[in-house]
């Protein structure tokens, strides 16, 4: 009687064995059919991102000319630098270097890196425009380094106005902040827009549309080949009627004239 109980209870045991392996590899092949079917693009797209990156091209700005068809504000290039934060293993240890090598406090790149944490990890964070050739060359030797995989440097072209006139006129380019991008669904963070002036009054004329570029990188991000570009487009040119090239003689005078106008105006 008692050999039997314990066969039974052995039954019982294996019963519940079984049920488990069972359920086990039942749960294994549900999860090998979901990645290798149901998030097959999702995967494919991932293991694609490992060797190729996407990179945008920032597309320049119409010229603007007066009504001769003298060039007034025009392009020039310079250069950026950003972060990428698919690329980097430790974030606050890449902000903390770049600081550095830049000469930018720190705060103020946690702070630009904070306001686009949002944003899909590969768009490049822009930490720095216009930077200068020696922070260029800091950044570039920390990168054949391997300090700095995460960082990029990228030459984009930057607006280059008159040094003496019409300031106000021209007024000036700019970051895209997020109360415009919600504005505007044609922009997107990142994007350089008129701020004031002829520049933001005519910006859906004077913006281009980027282009892209799509390269074959190593384990550390380094470009190794280009597979395909898409050329950005420049935006369209604009003529003012104004007159650059006013005789100097004239600008004196009309200075003068409005010195004794300001002078001889009645008070209120």
């Amino acid at each position: 009687m008692a050999l039997h109980e314990d066969r039974r209870k052995i039954s019982i045991r294996l019963t519940f064995l079984q049920s488990g392996i069972t359920l086990a590899f039942a749960l294994l092949a549900v999860g090998f059919w979901v990645v290798q079917v149901v998030q097959h693009a999702k995967y494919e797209e991932m293991a694609e991102n490992n060797h190729q990156r996407t990179l945008a091209l920032r597309a320049p700005r119409g010229l603007v000319f007066d009504r001769r068809g003298a060039v007034l504000v025009e392009n020039r290039h310079s250069y950026s630098i950003s972060i990428v934060r698919e690329h980097t293993k430790d974030l606050n240890r890449t902000i903390r270097l770049l600081a550095g090598v830049v000469g930018v406090d720190e705060a103020r790149v946690r702070e630009i890196v904070d306001r686009h944490r949002r944003e899909p990890t590969f768009r490049p964070i822009t930490i720095l425009q216009d930077a200068t050739l020696a922070q260029v060359a800091a950044v570039t030797a920390r990168r054949l380094d391997f300090e700095l995989p995460d960082i990029v440097v990228e030459q984009v072209p930057t607006r280059q106005y008159p040094e003496t006139m019409a300031a106000h006129l021209f007024g000036y380019v700019g970051e895209v902040n997020d109360a415009q991008v919600s504005e505007d669904d044609a922009l997107k963070s990142g994007d350089i827009v008129g701020q004031s002036g002829i520049e933001k009054v005519y910006n859906a004329m004077l913006m281009g549309h980027d282009g892209a570029k799509r390269v074959v990188v190593n384990s550390v991000g380094r470009e190794i080949r280009t597979l395909d570009e898409d050329e950005p487009t420049e935006g369209k040119r604009l003529q003012l009627t104004v007159d650059y090239d006013v005789p100097e003689s004239h600008r004196r005078r009309v200075r003068f004239d409005r010195i004794q106008w300001r002078r001889c105006r009645p008070r209120s």
